[in-house]
């Protein structure tokens, strides 16, 4: 199949330019959907205005919904939002649960998941287990993570270390003020298969 993946990186680092940010990327999607022409588009979403220029340019479209579009009602009832949707050729969910929470919730929508390839890790024998490291896998988003109960958790429990492989430069600064001022955090950002297996193996 040829196809084409594209990022476009965030303009601005501040939430608060969020929308010109959004501003700014629909007008590149809609610049390359005219002048490349692609049969179809897959849009990854949340955000829902993701797929619009494929909507706004009639062309053909999946949705690859990442779990918050249809766990946080605010993506469904955005301007255009079920528009966008109904009209999408099918809809990508990640598991057997959301699948079932979509269907009941667009009946009528094409659904399929596509589950990734399981990679074989070898094994770490023995295991080095750290005492009293915890590890949370989390990347501290409060749109869809409970991210002040667990500030509020690890805060309250400075004899235990915590291992967050959220990245330090992607969350909010108030959030990273907070995780910063607590001495039995650490972020390790994006890990290679390995060292996070190696992780995952040496917590409780």
């Amino acid at each position: 199949m040829n196809c084409e993946l594209k990022f476009i990186a965030h303009k601005f680092s501040s939430k608060y330019f969020r929308p010109l940010d959004y501003l700014l990327k629909l007008g590149t999607n809609l610049k390359d959907i005219w002048g490349g022409k692609p049969d179809f588009v897959v849009a990854q979403c949340p955000p829902t205005f993701s797929a619009l220029p494929a909507l706004i340019t009639n062309t053909p479209y999946v949705i690859d919904a990442h779990n918050p579009l249809f766990q946080l009602q605010i993506w469904q009832k955005l301007p255009l939002a079920q528009t966008i949707i109904n009209h999408a050729l099918a809809i990508i969910v990640h598991n057997g649960e959301m699948f079932d929470l979509v269907k009941g919730l667009y009946p009528g929508a094409k659904l399929f998941t596509i589950a990734d390839p399981i990679q074989e890790i070898a094994p770490v024998d023995p295991p080095v287990r750290i005492k009293d490291q915890i590890l949370v896998i989390a990347s501290f988003d409060p749109w869809d993570e409970p991210v002040g109960l667990l500030l509020e958790t690890m805060a309250k429990l400075p004899e235990y270390n915590f291992v967050i492989t959220a990245d330090i430069n992607k969350v909010t600064p108030e959030i990273g003020a907070k995780l910063k001022a607590l001495a039995n955090v650490k972020l390790t950002g994006f890990l290679a298969t390995e060292e996070y297996h190696r992780v995952l193996c040496s917590t409780l």
